[in-house]
């Protein structure tokens, strides 16, 4: 079969190479979750395609199906991942001894931190409220 590379965006994963890839490398799912991630808060999950995401993420389409039985389902594992960052982090900070207001400090620094490794979260978060 014969492969193009995919343009990419500012932040984007690139292909990954092809003879031997390195441990920081992102995997299939990686790429193919970054590239969902990014459009999905850009545009919606109406405005995004499934053609489109695997372009994005330099793969075939059916790899979307593979890892995650379809465009539904990878909204929702994208929409999980943060929901499950942040109940670790409260589980924890509920857990601690501190304060109320020191838990609610705590919860704050939390929730900035997680946006800071997830950017794309509160713009999706944003579309869905509205």
């Amino acid at each position: 079969m014969f492969s193009r590379a995919p343009r990419t965006r500012a932040g984007r994963p690139g292909p990954v190479p092809a003879a031997g890839r390195a441990a920081s490398d992102p995997t299939t799912k990686d790429r193919i979750f970054a590239a969902a991630a990014a459009d999905f808060s850009a545009h919606g999950f109406d405005g995004v395609s499934v053609d489109a995401i695997a372009h994005e993420a330099g793969v075939n389409k059916a790899m979307i199906y593979y890892h995650f039985e379809g465009k539904l389902g990878l909204y929702r594992e994208v929409v999980r991942d943060m929901l499950r960052a942040v109940a670790a982090a409260a589980t924890e900070i509920a857990a601690n001894g501190a304060e109320p207001e020191t838990k609610i400090e705590g919860f704050i620094e939390a929730l900035a931190r997680l946006r800071d490794q997830r950017p794309w979260f509160p713009p999706l978060m944003m579309r869905e409220m509205a």
